[in-house]
C-alpha cells in the first residue's frame, strides 16, 4: 500500500514549493524491529527499483536519508519525493502506540513513517479556508525567513497546526476574513513560549494524561494529532522558533495587517 504525505497529499501545497512523501507499506514486514533490521536493504531495493522504473529518464536520485530514499521527479515541474518504506501490522492504533512508549526515543522514530496516513487525514479534513489560510502562512514562512545554518527552523507541519489550532480558537469559523486569520496565527507565533495544544482523536486521553502533562512542559507544545509521543515544536530549535516570532511581529505590525483589529469570530 501506498500513502501520499506531504503538503501535496494533505491539499496544502504553495505552488513551485510543494514536497511529497510517498509512504510504502511493506506486506511482508509487520513488526517495527523487523523493519529497523531491514530498512538498508529496503531502501537499496527501492532505490533499484527507481532507476529500472519506465520513468527512470525524468528520475533523479538525490540520496538516501535514514529512513527514506530522495529522488527528483521531473515532468511538467521538479517535484522532490521521499520515499519512506514502513512495516505494516495488524495491531490496535493503542498497542502500536503501548509498545512505542515502551521503546527508546530513537527506536520510535522507526514507528513515524507509518502515522503519516493520520496526518493527512487530520489536515486534509479541515474545511477549504482554513487550508487556503494554512497556504498562506507557509507560504509567509518559506517567502519571509530565510533558513541559515546551523538553525533549526520550524517545518511546515507545526505551522499547519498552529493554524488549525489558531481557528479552532476563534470558534472554527465557516468564513472568515482571511487577513484577520492570518494576523491571528503571527500573534501566537510572537508568543510561541505560550503555545500548549493537543488533540485526542486517535489516542485515549486517560492513557496518556501523566505523559502527556510532563511532556507539556517543554513550550512550544503541540502534541502531534497521530503520535502522542511527539511534540512536533521540539524538532526546531529555541532560536529558530525566536526567528520565527522576530519575523512574524514584524510582519502583523506592517500595514495592510497593522490596521486589523483581530476579532473573536476573525470578522472585520
Amino acid at each position: 500500500m501506498l500513502v501520499k504525505g506531504g503538503s501535496v497529499g494533505k491539499g496544502t501545497a504553495v505552488k513551485d514549493k510543494a514536497d511529497i512523501d510517498c509512504v510504502v507499506f511493506l506486506n511482508n514486514v509487520k513488526t517495527m524491529k523487523e523493519h529497523q533490521r531491514k530498512l538498508q536493504d529496503t531502501k537499496d531495493d527501492l532505490e533499484s527499483c527507481l532507476k529500472q522504473s519506465p520513468y527512470r529518464k525524468v528520475i533523479t536520485i538525490k540520496q538516501q536519508t535514514k529512513f527514506a530514499v530522495r529522488f527528483c521527479l521531473d515532468l511538467s515541474r521538479e517535484f522532490e519525493i521521499d520515499l519512506l518504506p514502513t512495516f505494516s501490522t495488524d495491531q490496535s492504533l493503542e498497542e502500536l502506540y503501548k509498545e512505542m512508549i515502551g521503546c527508546t526515543p530513537e527506536d520510535r522514530k522507526y514507528y513515524s513513517a507509518h502515522f503519516v496516513g493520520l496526518q493527512v487525514e487530520f489536515v486534509k479534513g479541515q474545511l477549504p479556508i482554513v487550508k487556503d489560510l494554512i497556504r498562506l502562512v507557509k507560504y509567509w514562512r518559506k517567502t519571509c525567513i530565510e533558513d541559515t545554518s546551523g538553525t533549526r527552523l520550524p517545518s511546515s507541519y507545526p505551522l499547519e497546526l498552529i493554524t488549525i489550532h489558531c481557528w479552532e480558537e476563534a470558534g472554527k469559523p465557516e468564513s472568515f476574513d482571511i487577513r484577520a486569520g492570518f494576523k491571528a496565527v503571527l500573534q501566537q507565533l510572537v508568543e510561541y513560549c505560550g503555545i500548549n495544544v493537543r488533540w485526542y482523536i486517535n489516542y485515549d486521553r486517560d492513557s496518556h494524561k501523566g505523559r502527556i502533562k510532563r511532556m507539556s512542559k517543554s513550550r512550544p507544545f503541540v502534541l502531534d494529532p497521530a503520535n502522542p509521543t511527539n511534540n512536533v515544536c521540539s524538532a526546531s530549535d529555541p532560536e529558530g522558533w525566536k526567528i520565527v516570532a522576530d519575523v512574524a511581529d514584524m510582519t502583523r505590525k506592517r500595514k495592510p495587517l497593522a490596521d486589523i483589529t483581530v476579532t473573536k469570530n476573525w470578522k472585520i
